[in-house]
């Protein structure tokens, strides 16, 4: 039997983005038992990604994991709560389908690829074409060509132009 690994990714305005403290505590829903204590630091894998991972008691439980999230020192603490039912790992999302240009093939496949390592649980290393990385790493290489892309994607030519003429002026 393996561990439940929780992820959160926090973002403001749709970027990833750390904060002052991100802890957890986890509850089983059949007996309310606490599985993980109050005040659990999340551990942060890379920006505004964090993760925590425990064994459960017994396979097949359902457990609520409320997060507790302090943006900053002396702000106020929010708490939310999330409902985790371990089934063996979630699946993978699927593929994305091809459209035809590369970079947005490209862009979509790292994408995949992330969100799927995201959800799969840690691995003790990646391998990517013969070197090797630890888990931070490989979001590293992943955060850097996902960038990448989106930069190449950004300074390319986004105004076409129809030929023919229709009406006047």
């Amino acid at each position: 039997m393996g561990n439940v690994t929780l992820y959160q990714v926090l973002t403001n305005g749709g970027v990833p983005t750390s904060v002052y403290a991100f802890t957890v505590e986890v509850t089983r829903n059949d007996t309310n038992a606490v599985v993980v204590p109050a005040l659990t630091n999340m551990t942060p894998v890379t920006t505004g990604v964090y993760e925590h991972s425990f064994a459960p008691p017994a396979p097949g439980l359902s457990y609520t994991a409320t997060y507790t999230v302090t943006a900053t020192s002396g702000a106020p603490a929010l708490s939310f709560p999330e409902t985790i039912n371990d089934t063996g790992g979630p699946e993978r999302p699927p593929k994305p389908r091809p459209c035809g240009d590369w970079l947005e093939d490209t862009l979509a496949y790292l994408l995949w690829q992330r969100l799927s390592m995201l959800m799969s649980g840690p691995m003790v290393s990646y391998d990517v074409h013969g070197h090797k990385f630890s888990r931070m790493e490989y979001m590293q290489h992943l955060d850097n060509s996902i960038m990448a892309l989106r930069r190449e994607l950004a300074q390319q030519d986004i105004v076409e132009f129809v030929s023919g003429y229709s009406g006047g002026w």
